[in-house]
């Protein structure tokens, strides 16, 4: 028995709202389009809740000092969203990747997830404007996205990766034989270094590491090191990523 490994759908979607973390992730997604023969969807939500409830962040999204009129801002948000898709449109067309853009009105976690469930994959940035000077901050409607979507989210932080080098942190049997081929996926795509570690939050995993070796025997990945010792925590992860120059984590989702 081998690992299986798993497809990309035929569209990647892309939730854009102009942020540099969503920037990221969209050049990332495009960069597997272009690697994989996929098309990208472009979606920029204009948030009912500003301009419909007077919600404040508004003037963070849009840079505002002063109130403006529901008239205003609707205008200023397509305006944002405009730029934003042409942006992603121009990224796309540089790459020779197919992409169909859609501005769309609404509440934005709603739409967001209603499209994502749609096309089985989902990239977008770990926060918005209203938090761009919050390096440490998740953004609310990331968060409120993330824990309710049940397909791969790739999540754009405060810089580009080149897919040179990625990590697989494993946590359990059924989720390693996903992630190795999501391993064996990219590795192929773009030639990088696979680095793994397996996750042990103290709790028995039996015999899982010796799991991990026979999945990795069976698997066809050619450049690939375990690092030593099991991670235990965030910190683990984060401090391993950054000595190993990671640029892309590969893991579980956890709600």
């Amino acid at each position: 028995m081998t690992v299986k490994t798993p497809t990309f759908p035929e569209r990647l979607l892309v939730a854009i709202d102009g942020s540099q973390p969503s920037r990221n992730s969209a050049q990332a997604a495009v960069q597997i389009a272009h690697k994989q023969n996929l098309n990208i969807r472009g979606l920029f939500v204009v948030g009912a809740r500003s301009i419909l409830e007077g919600d404040n962040d508004y003037k963070a999204e849009l840079n505002l000092s002063d109130s403006a009129s529901p008239d205003d801002l609707m205008n200023d948000f397509q305006n944002q969203g405009n730029d934003a898709l042409d942006w992603l449109e121009e990224i796309c067309k540089l790459s020779n990747v197919p992409v169909q853009s859609d501005l769309v009105f609404g509440g934005i976690p709603e739409m967001i997830l209603e499209e994502a469930r749609r096309d089985h994959f989902l990239a977008l940035g770990r926060r918005g404007h209203v938090h761009l000077n919050s390096t440490d901050t998740l953004g609310e409607h990331f968060r409120s996205i993330v824990s309710r979507l049940h397909a791969p989210i790739l999540i754009g932080g405060a810089e580009t990766t080149d897919f040179s080098c990625i990590y697989l942190v494993l946590t359990g049997e059924d989720e390693a034989r996903k992630l190795l081929g999501w391993g064996e996926m990219l590795q192929k795509a773009f030639s990088c270094q696979v680095l793994i570690s397996i996750y042990d939050d103290s709790k028995t995993h039996g015999n899982f590491s010796d799991s991990v070796s026979d999945l990795l025997n069976r698997s066809n990945l050619v450049n690939y090191k375990i690092l030593p010792g099991p991670v235990r925590s965030a910190d683990d992860i984060r401090m391993a990523a950054v000595d190993q120059h990671v640029d892309l984590i590969l893991m579980e989702g956890y709600r």
